[in-house]
This record gives C-alpha cells, sequence and structure tokens, in this order.
C-alpha cells in the first residue's frame, strides 16, 4: 500500500508540474521569438531611416549646391562692373529663373547707399523705367540704409 502512495504522490506530482512545466517553457520560447522579432524590425527601422536620411540630405546638398552655383553667377556678374543697371538684372533673371531651384521665390541685390546719395538713386530708377519710384526711409535710422 505504501507503494501506491508514493506512486501517486510521484503521479500528483508529475501531473502538477508538468503543466507548470510547460507553460515556462512556452513562455520562454515565446519571449525568445519576441525579442529576436523585436530587434529584426529595429534593425530594418534604423537601415530605412538612414535611407531615407541619405536621401534627404543628398537632395538638400543638390539644391544648395544649385543655389551656392546661382549665387556665384550673380557675384561675377557684380564683380564685372560695380553697378549692374535694372535691365541687366531682370535678363540675368530670366535667363537663370528656369534654373532656379524650386524653394527660391526670387534672386535680388540691395545696395547700400547713403542717406545723401538717395536722391541720386531715385533719380537713377526713374531713369531706367521706374516712373514715381521714391525711397521711404525710416525717420529713426542714421546712416546708411
Amino acid at each position: 500500500m505504501s507503494g501506491d502512495t508514493n506512486d501517486r504522490r510521484e503521479r500528483t506530482w508529475f501531473n502538477t508540474a508538468l503543466p507548470w512545466l510547460v507553460l515556462v517553457v512556452g513562455l520562454t520560447l515565446a519571449f525568445v521569438g519576441w525579442w529576436q522579432l523585436r530587434l529584426r524590425v529595429e534593425r530594418n527601422d534604423q537601415a530605412r531611416f538612414d535611407r531615407l536620411s541619405e536621401r534627404v540630405t543628398s537632395r538638400f546638398k543638390r539644391a544648395f549646391k544649385r543655389l551656392l552655383s546661382q549665387c556665384r553667377g550673380a557675384n561675377a556678374s557684380f564683380a564685372s562692373q560695380p553697378k549692374v543697371p535694372q535691365e541687366e538684372w531682370r535678363n540675368y533673371y530670366r535667363t537663370i529663373g528656369p534654373y532656379l531651384s524650386p524653394g527660391i521665390v526670387g534672386l535680388g541685390y540691395i545696395a547700400r547707399i547713403p542717406r545723401t546719395g538717395l536722391p541720386a538713386l531715385e533719380e537713377q530708377m526713374r531713369q531706367e523705367g521706374i516712373p514715381g519710384y521714391q525711397v521711404e526711409p525710416d525717420a529713426r535710422a542714421s546712416g546708411p540704409m
């Protein structure tokens, strides 16, 4: 009889422990699988982010190189003659306009002119075809505009 009791105790322990063992092994395998999947997803996401970052960076670099080239062309125009007539600047802009980056709205030049030179500037602009051209200086400012 005591042999039957020991067998029952062993079977009862085995019957009780087996489900827990299966549960622990199953949870461990599920966790390991989840962890591996998570690492793979992170690697894929990082690789995708790196590709997109490189693409955006290269687009910005190309756009800035194009803009720099356009600015150097304008600079060369002013280096060849310090005072570029308005019509010549307009022609230059029309020539390069189609090649400007989409984000560029305009390209201009602003000269620093002493207040004493304003009447001469106004007269020059009127002669270049802008009737009624008038500078409206800030009364509080002093020195060049």
